[in-house]
């Protein structure tokens, strides 16, 4: 019997700007490489190079939701597939789904101890894991940009045999449901001024079967068309 394994990895990264009279913060939703620890450090090299574009695109205003996902079908949109998020033991380590935010107007000094973020991963085996609010804890510093952070989560496949893993990572989807990442900004006393929430949801690769079904009702109903044009 599988049982299904959770990894959540923080990646909290801060850039610093000017602070803004008002407040405002955006949440976005990608693929990311999955790091893969060793004895000494992460192997960084493919995610820092998605990290890299990742701040380049929303900086720019270029960034697309869920431009890296397994499934195409999922560009520019908050949908995954299950091989989005499922760490496993080859040579590129797998994935893991990204939420990212962004505060563009304020600083280091503006949101410690005021900014929150939570996660609420949702299957058919629990219902619905909630990964309580917490605040950042580790933040960098840099120029007229504001503050950005990522909050990384995979489904754990490492230690599977090789012959079993893609009957495992088909049991991973068939538990799978959305996942809620939600931002919040507190007031001195603890209380909530403002908060957002993105939803990823899981949208299954269908089946060959569904594929072939899809396209007979495809050729079927071009040969009803056809008739009518006869």
């Amino acid at each position: 019997m599988f049982r299904k394994g959770f990894i959540v990895l923080v990646t909290l990264v801060a850039l610093t700007a000017s602070s803004g009279a008002s407040w405002a913060f955006s949440l976005f939703v990608d693929s990311a490489p999955r790091q893969k620890y060793n004895s000494s450090a992460y192997n960084t090299a493919a995610y820092d190079s998605w990290w890299s574009d990742t701040k380049s695109g929303i900086f720019g205003g270029t960034f697309v939701n869920m431009a890296n996902s397994a499934n195409p079908a999922n560009w520019g949109t908050t949908n995954f597939d299950i091989r989005d998020m499922v760490q496993y033991d080859l040579p590129d380590f797998g994935r893991q789904l990204n939420f990212i935010f962004w505060l563009p107007d304020e600083s280091v000094a503006t949101m410690t101890g005021i900014f929150e973020r939570a996660m609420i991963i949702f299957d058919n085996m629990s219902g619905g894991i909630l990964f309580d609010w917490d605040k950042p804890e580790f933040w960098e510093d840099d120029p007229s940009i504001g503050l950005i952070g990522t909050v990384g989560f995979a489904l754990d496949a490492s230690g599977i045999p090789a012959a079993e893993l893609d009957e495992y990572i088909t049991y991973l989807g068939s538990t799978q449901g959305d996942v809620i990442f939600g931002a919040r900004r507190l007031d001195s006393n603890g209380g909530v001024i403002e908060e957002k929430y993105v939803a990823a949801t899981y949208a299954p690769v269908p089946e060959p079967s569904t594929f072939l079904l899809l396209g007979a009702g495809l050729v079927g109903f071009g040969l009803l068309r056809r008739n009518k044009r006869s």
